[in-house]
């Protein structure tokens, strides 16, 4: 499996904490459990946002979405699409 790499940074406890967070929130064992889900559940895809913390993540994500829907829309901070959409906004 490809898991996901951490950079070990305890300076503080606090970091401690967002490396563990960061952990958690890009588990691959969360991308499977989800998969079970809407294979069980697809009509939970209809009208529905995802949110991910990692691009990497979402690319991982949408291996998995692609077999369920092809009704999907990505937007990533970085994307170009999110900052004609803030430039337009203001």
């Amino acid at each position: 499996m490809d898991y996901p790499k951490v950079k070990v940074c305890l300076d503080t406890s606090e970091d401690m904490f967002t490396q563990l967070a960061l952990v958690n929130k890009t588990a691959v064992n969360k991308l499977e459990e989800f998969e079970g889900l809407i294979s069980q559940r697809p009509d939970l895809l209809t009208k529905c946002i995802i949110f991910v913390q990692t691009m990497e993540y979402g690319e991982k994500l949408q291996k998995i979405l692609v077999r369920y829907s092809d009704k999907y829309h990505t937007y990533y901070a970085d994307d170009e699409k999110i900052k004609r959409w803030k430039t337009t906004v203001h």
